[in-house]
C-alpha cells in the first residue's frame, strides 16, 4: 500500500511540474512560477483552458498586454491579478515565458 502511495505521489508531482525534473525546475525559475500560479488553469503547454482560461498558444495579445494581464488580471475577473503576489522581475520573465508558449 505504501509503495502504491509513493508512486502515486511521484506521478502527481511530475504532472504538477509539467513533467519537468527537479534539475530543470531549478534551472528555470520562471517555469516554477508558471507551474505554481498558471498551470492549473492554462496547463503545461498553455492549451488547457480550465476555469475559463484562454489558450495561450493562440493568444494574439502583445507583450505589453500579456504583462498587463498578469499584473492586473482579466477584465472579467476570471484571472486574478498577480501584481501584489509576484515581484516585478517575475512578472516580466513570466510574460516572456507565456509568449514562448505560442505556436
Amino acid at each position: 500500500m505504501l509503495k502504491y502511495y509513493c508512486v502515486s505521489l511521484m506521478l502527481l508531482i511530475l504532472v504538477a511540474c509539467g513533467g519537468a525534473t527537479t534539475e530543470e525546475m531549478v534551472k528555470d525559475p520562471t517555469r516554477v512560477v508558471y507551474t505554481k500560479y498558471c498551470m492549473s488553469c492554462h496547463g503545461p503547454d498553455g492549451k488547457l483552458m480550465s476555469s475559463g482560461a484562454k489558450d495561450l498558444s493562440i493568444s494574439i495579445l502583445t507583450e505589453a498586454e500579456v504583462e498587463h494581464r498578469i499584473r492586473k488580471g482579466s477584465n472579467n475577473k476570471v484571472m486574478m491579478a498577480y501584481e501584489g503576489i509576484l515581484k516585478d522581475e517575475q512578472i516580466k520573465s513570466l510574460t516572456q515565458y507565456v509568449l514562448k508558449l505560442r505556436k
